[in-house]
């Protein structure tokens, strides 16, 4: 059971990765380059914790209430009224903290679209225990690749050399190529 649940975190953070699978979640880095890795951490963690939280409370509405009732239409609107809520929660409690800098950290990674995906996904998981896994690994997955797409925008835009391509479409060539390593691991394993 416990071999299960890290299984399932590394198949969600290696092989399963929203970002280069889905490429969710990389306006952050593709929007603002000139981001520190630093702040990028930030944003990913950020990213990785409101999806949890947003799983925490919308599968146990999902399990225990629209599957039972034969109500799931009414998942995706729950799923958008948990996440206003916890917008305007977090907007109060920054408020009240003075940490107007992360306000608008908080509000980009509520909103991004890795998180939102990450919890749709976990929704059509059989078990708990197989939901919470694919959410931690890819949490963890997200906060892996915008680290590496911000380290890679980084070192692009330090490089001297003449590129033919750069900006935008290098950054989506490496992580198409990033996919497919990712892809080409999961035979082996």
């Amino acid at each position: 059971m416990i071999l299960s649940f890290i299984a399932g975190i590394f198949s969600a953070l290696l092989f399963q990765n929203v970002v280069t699978t889905y490429t969710a979640g990389v306006d952050f880095v593709l929007q603002q380059p000139t981001k520190r890795v630093k702040e990028t951490f930030i944003y990913g963690a950020m990213v990785s914790v409101l999806a949890l939280l947003i799983f925490l409370i919308s599968y146990p509405l999902n399990r225990f209430l629209y599957i039972p009732y034969n109500i799931t239409y009414l998942m995706y609107m729950s799923l958008a009224v948990i996440i206003i809520m916890i917008h305007v929660i977090g907007e109060i409690v920054l408020t009240k903290l003075k940490k107007e800098a992360l306000k608008t950290f908080f509000t980009k990674a509520l909103f991004n679209s890795a998180a939102i995906f990450i919890v749709v996904l976990s929704l059509e998981q059989t078990t708990f225990l197989k939901a919470f896994s694919l959410v931690l690994g890819s949490g963890l997955g997200v906060v892996l690749m915008l680290m590496v797409l911000s380290t890679i925008e980084l070192k692009l835009e330090s490089s001297n050399e003449s590129l033919v391509i750069k900006g935008l479409p290098m950054i989506l060539i490496i992580l198409g190529m990033i996919g497919i390593v990712f892809k080409g691991l999961s035979g082996i394993f």
